[in-house]
């Protein structure tokens, strides 16, 4: 046997404890304090199972170390209290009971159970206290209640012990056997039979018990880190099922409690939660938290970051979904798809929300957002993929991997989108309006200049009747204005396909009119025939104009009129024509004319 137990083994037979007893045995009552009042100064009280009595005994709720808990009925008020007694009347049993009441009264807290009043009788004194219903820590441990359970729990003790230091005072017995959770959920940390005062200083007897206490206790010594110790080790017991220290007696499991031997926490605790729980049960008080309240932070965070770990589970989860239905697209359910991403997205956003520094929820995010991208990407959906990749931090790996894909698919987007437009562009004819107006103006007054000699030379000579000669040179001059006029135009650049199929039928027609007309000449045909011929080329020419230009039926409407009357009257077939070529620019002139004083 070690120097160290021979010691303690003296402690406890110096203060005439049973080194064989229970471990879980509290330690240390009979510690009164200064200002504890002495029995004789209390009220005088009825305390008995008649009717008549203050208060109305009805059975006893528990029996304590030294004191028996009895559920009454207080008639002037008409309500259910609990009234703890001492075993013995003695005045030490009494100074011991009052010790308590002293301290619990001075402690109002939501999370201490309210002492109502404390008086005597016959027996001697009695604490009237405000009766609690339901089970203790202890009992939900062992119904293994979830671990978010305990968790909470634990703070609310931790929001009891903070506020006792606050007023000077140590519990230094605090283990689930003396934490109560009433019916509706709440939490009271009981029994401060063993409290201490701060200002009392250190006491020389052992208190709290073996299975929980810290180390320095086992020496008589405590402060506020002891009862940090204890609510680590209570926490522990929640968590693991089983005490601190372990031990058959009390002796053994004080030694335990000496020695403080560091706890290797499985896989199933978690390891935040692990690294709290050796942190506030650490062997050297220096190495614990300085306080209460700083332990109860820590409980916070680690319940903050287990609820963004849920969220990354369930984001994974959700992503191993889209996954699935991201190996064939073509076939995937789009929707689908689209609400698993929301899912899965929000459910990495809020993790990160919670716990900024999560190692796993960025990744996530990133990961998944880029999943989604070639997603869209396969779908075709550029825009869409464009919009999600931009949402990537700079840097991510997810960025890294698409960049290069979403570069191209983005030229590759851009490249068609000009293309569109392009093709829009050469669709739409209004483009260059302004422009092609302004070569039909110059070409009808060409056209107009050439024919008023004719029709100049007509008036003067009614009997003139034209040669296929005169006939072919006056279509080369026309098709040469033609050709200037649009040779100007296509290089002011406002040309597009539309303008381009115009320039082409009216130098098509006009040239396949020149062929005609010398062909005629060269075969000695009439001029009326070459006229008549010349008239229903104008026709297809008007026609196929009429797909881009207003103006195309109107001349296809007129050059079929000369056709016709031209086939009848062959005589007049000349004027026909000089009329034709007067009325067409004319009423080009006159429409552009009309056209600006309307958008004047």
């Amino acid at each position: 046997m070690t120097e160290d137990l021979v010691a303690l083994r003296r402690t406890l037979l110096a203060e005439g404890l049973d080194e064989d007893a229970d471990a879980h045995s509290s330690l240390g009552r009979g510690l009164p304090s200064r200002l504890t009042p002495r029995p004789s100064e209390l009220p005088a009280a009825r305390l008995a199972t008649t009717a008549d009595s203050d208060y109305v005994l009805d059975y006893v709720l528990g029996e304590g170390g030294m004191a028996t808990v009895w559920l009454a009925r207080q008639r002037a008020l008409s309500r259910e209290v609990a009234i703890k007694r001492a075993h013995s009347p003695s005045e030490s049993g009494g100074r011991q009971l009052l010790h308590e009441a002293v301290i619990t009264g001075q402690l109002e807290h939501p999370n201490i159970v309210p002492v109502h009043a404390v008086v005597h009788d016959a027996e001697g004194p009695a604490v009237v206290m405000k009766r609690v219903s339901g089970r203790t820590w202890d009992e939900l441990i062992d119904l293994r209640e979830p671990l978010e359970r305990h968790i909470e729990i634990a703070l609310q003790v931790c929001q009891a012990c903070a506020f006792a230091h606050s007023r000077g005072v140590l519990h230094r017995d605090i283990k689930p056997d003396n934490v109560m959770i009433g019916d509706f959920g709440e939490v009271y940390l009981l029994d401060w039979g063993v409290a201490l005062r701060m200002e009392d200083g250190e006491v020389a007897k052992l208190a709290g018990t073996p299975a929980y206490m810290a180390p320095e206790m086992t020496r008589a010594r405590c402060d506020v880190r002891s009862d940090v110790f204890l609510l680590g080790a209570s926490l522990h017991h929640a968590v693991t099922g089983e005490p601190r220290h372990r031990g058959s007696t009390m002796l053994e499991a004080v030694a335990a409690a000496m020695r403080c031997v560091p706890y290797v926490y499985g896989p199933e605790v978690p390891p935040e939660l692990a690294a709290i729980l050796s942190k506030a049960c650490a062997r050297d008080p220096d190495a614990r938290y300085a306080t209460v309240s700083e332990l109860r932070a820590a409980l916070l965070a680690f319940r903050e970051h287990r609820a963004a770990s849920r969220l990354v589970a369930l984001g994974r989860a959700r992503a191993q979904q889209l996954a699935e239905l991201a190996t064939d697209p073509q076939r995937a359910d789009y929707s689908r798809a689209q609400a698993l991403f929301t899912e899965t997205r929000f459910a990495f956003e809020q993790a990160r929300e919670i716990w900024p520094e999560h190692p796993d929820a960025n990744e996530g995010h990133s990961a998944v957002v880029g999943q989604m991208v070639r997603f869209e990407l396969a779908l075709d959906h550029v825009d869409a993929a464009l919009a999600l990749f931009e949402s990537l931090p700079p840097g991510s790996r997810a960025r890294d991997e698409l960049v290069e894909q979403v570069e191209a698919r983005r030229l590759q987007n851009l490249e068609r989108a000009s293309r569109a437009m392009a093709l829009e562009r050469d669709q739409d004819r209004t483009f260059g309006a302004a422009q092609r107006t302004r070569a039909a103006l110059v070409l009808a007054a060409g056209v107009l200049v050439l024919t008023l000699g004719l029709f100049v030379q007509r008036l003067d000579r009614p009997a003139f009747q034209p040669t296929t000669e005169r006939l072919a040179l006056v279509g080369a001059g026309v098709l040469a204005v033609m050709s200037v006029v649009i040779f100007a135009w296509r290089r002011r650049g406002a040309f597009n396909l539309v303008n381009l199929r115009i320039a082409q039928i009216c130098l098509g027609t006009l040239t396949l009119s020149l062929l005609q007309r010398i062909t005629g000449h060269l075969a000695h045909s009439s001029p009326a025939a070459v006229l008549l011929t010349d008239a229903f080329l104008l026709t297809g020419g008007g026609l196929a104009l009429s797909v881009f230009h207003r103006g195309g039926p109107g001349l296809a409407a007129l050059s079929l009129g000369v056709a016709f009357v031209g086939a009848l009257q062959p005589a007049i077939i000349d004027e026909l024509f000089i009329g034709l070529s007067v009325a067409v620019p004319v009423g080009a002139l006159a429409l552009a004319w009309y056209s600006r004083r309307a958008a004047r």
